[in-house]
């Protein structure tokens, strides 16, 4: 039996439109004919007569904007409450099932699901054989909740064709632990190309990400939605460090996001893009896609995000030299802040800002604007506020209060138990505050407790680095040898990561270390390979400061020609820049 239709309200109005509009075509045409046959005067009142039946609907006299996407964005922006008249309104014209994704999260943020589950079940006049959208909806309502999973596995027993659902299904089966329900419903649902796309996913939130590729190459193959799959790929290309793959499966989605008008998800992905390229040190490709990424963003409401991307969009500008974008945009960042009125997107964009003035030497400017939000806020444990504290560390410790440092990076692992990757970065930050003060046993102990948090918390890159700067730790107490036996064990890795930045910093750092130890024939050797390696990545600051070095390196080995042309066109380059 055919469940009842979701569109009824709108198919009333599109009824009575027809009816009048026969009406007026009937009308029109005897109006006509009088025209000729029977001279003005009968025509004069037939005209009368035709003014009246052409009446259109109420909805078909005034063609309005559709209110759901003002709804998504004031959802977004927190404003659930506001946004609730509006999603039904949207929902009493038509149904998208993007829309009741967002839709009844607000009902449910706004402790409104007892008034949202009545509002979708009145849509279709009965309470039995809901729609499969319907119980979609009323499932977004209790997310998280025994009550939710229930309902996806209704809604995706009426219509099985449906990524979004199986994604959302599967997402909050994770949350609460029950992936083993999840894989039992996939094991007893019809075989169709969306439930190996539900597999591909469940794989990925697994952890095994080869089987994930291999389901989610099988579902796009077999016809499910290639917006939803093709992004999920990228995902998992960025799970296996396959950067350039990642960028051209995310790319190849947008087309059909853009299609059928999914803005949010098309904003997510551009901005997965700019990541991945950032990893690469393709920073113009990175800039371009956070630029498209904030528009997206700022469109839907999702404005923390839109905050974040701002703020990698001005890193990108940092790296190609072009301070007067990064300026601008975190400047961007700040205006969005202040106009939402919210004191965690606020400490968010100040963090953004303050990432600029510190790379451009302002740091005590930086630690007289930070440090009185710090001490004033002791509880606050937000990742906007903990960016803060990280940021103001290193400006304490640029400027040369290394005390202050390693007052606020101690800070800032007290309030990040939660978050994994700040606190590895306050123990890393501790780690180069001791080398500095000359305690290197202590910094040592901080660099492996940094790397035993990267390692816990599964980020293999992170921990490269980190293994990384342990080779530094080594080198400052003058054992070089230990300093280049753990940057080769790192390296064979580093080459494959595809990231031509990092691995040019490698490059350069046994280079150094092979100068200490006089061995200039290798130190030449690696030196040069390391500004290879930046030369791919468009860093004009990197390539300038990597040919300087190279050029001293030759002064030292006697290749005095090759010194001059190195050192002459490092100098160029920077003049260049301004």
């Amino acid at each position: 039996m055919r469940a009842p239709s979701v569109r009824r309200p709108f198919m009333r109005e599109t009824s009575a439109f027809a009816t009048s509009l026969l009406a007026f075509i009937v009308r029109l045409a005897f109006t006509l004919v009088s025209v000729f046959a029977l001279g003005p005067v009968f025509t004069l009142v037939s005209v009368f007569a035709l003014m009246p039946a052409f009446t259109l609907p109420a909805a078909a006299q005034t063609v309005r904007a559709d209110p759901s996407i003002e709804a998504i964005r004031l959802a977004n922006a927190g404003e659930s409450a506001a946004a609730i008249p509006l999603f039904e309104e949207a929902f009493s014209r038509s149904f998208s099932w993007i829309v009741a994704d967002k839709a009844g999260a607000a009902y449910a943020e706004a402790g409104e699901a007892e008034r949202g589950e009545r509002f979708f079940r009145g849509l279709t006049g009965r309470d039995e054989s809901l729609p499969a959208p319907i119980l979609f909806a009323i499932a977004r309502i209790h997310a998280g909740t025994e009550r939710a999973l229930d309902e996806y596995e209704a809604s995706l027993r009426r219509d099985p064709a449906q990524c979004l659902v199986w994604r959302r299904y599967i997402d909050d089966a994770n949350e609460q632990k029950e992936l083993a329900r999840a894989r039992a419903f996939l094991e007893t649902a019809a075989p169709s190309p969306e439930r190996t796309f539900a597999r591909g996913h469940l794989a990925r939130r697994e952890g095994d990400h080869e089987a994930s590729r291999a389901l989610l190459e099988e579902a796009l193959a077999a016809g499910a939605d290639p917006g939803w799959v093709i992004a999920s790929l990228g995902a998992v290309y960025m799970a296996q460090s396959e950067w350039e793959r990642a960028i051209d499966s995310y790319g190849s989605s947008l087309s059909t996001l853009a299609a059928r008008g999914d803005i949010e998800l098309a904003a997510l992905v551009e901005a997965s893009r700019g990541y991945a390229a950032m990893r690469l040190g393709r920073y113009e490709d990175a800039f371009d896609f956070f630029r498209e990424a904030v528009r997206g963003t700022g469109a839907t409401g999702r404005y923390r995000l839109e905050i974040q991307y701002a703020a990698a969009a001005s890193e990108c500008a940092i790296r190609l030299g072009r301070y007067e974008d990064a300026n601008e945009w975190t400047d961007a960042a700040r205006r969005r802040a202040r106009e939402v009125g919210s004191p965690a997107l606020e400490y968010y964009a100040i963090g953004s800002w303050a990432d600029y003035m510190i790379r451009t030497g302002e740091f005590e400017s930086v630690a007289r604007e930070l440090e009185p939000l710090a001490t004033g806020t002791p509880d606050e444990r937000s990742p906007g506020m903990l960016r803060l504290l990280l940021h103001l560390a290193r400006a304490k410790k640029s400027a040369g209060d290394l005390a202050g440092a390693a007052r606020w990076y101690e800070e800032l692992a007290a309030r990040s138990a939660d978050e994994a990757l700040l606190r590895a970065a306050a123990y890393e930050g501790l780690a180069e505050t001791h080398l500095l003060r000359g305690q290197a046993r202590e910094a040592e102990r901080c660099q492996r407790d940094a790397i035993a948090v990267y390692r816990e918390a599964r980020d293999p890159e992170a921990a490269l680095q980190a293994e990384a700067d342990l080779a530094r730790v080594f080198e400052s107490q003058g054992r070089y040898q230990e300093a280049l036996d753990a940057l080769f064990a790192i390296l064979p890795e580093e080459r494959a990561t595809q990231n031509a930045g990092r691995l040019s910093v490698r490059l350069s750092g046994i280079a150094n270390l092979y100068d200490f130890l006089g061995n200039y024939r290798e130190a030449l050797r690696y030196r040069t390979e390391a500004l290879e390696a930046v030369e791919q990545t468009g860093d004009s600051l990197g390539m300038a400061q990597e040919r300087a070095n190279l050029g001293l390196l030759q002064l030292k080995a006697g290749s005095y020609a090759e010194a001059d042309s190195n050192l002459e066109r490092s100098l160029r380059l920077v003049r260049s820049l301004g």
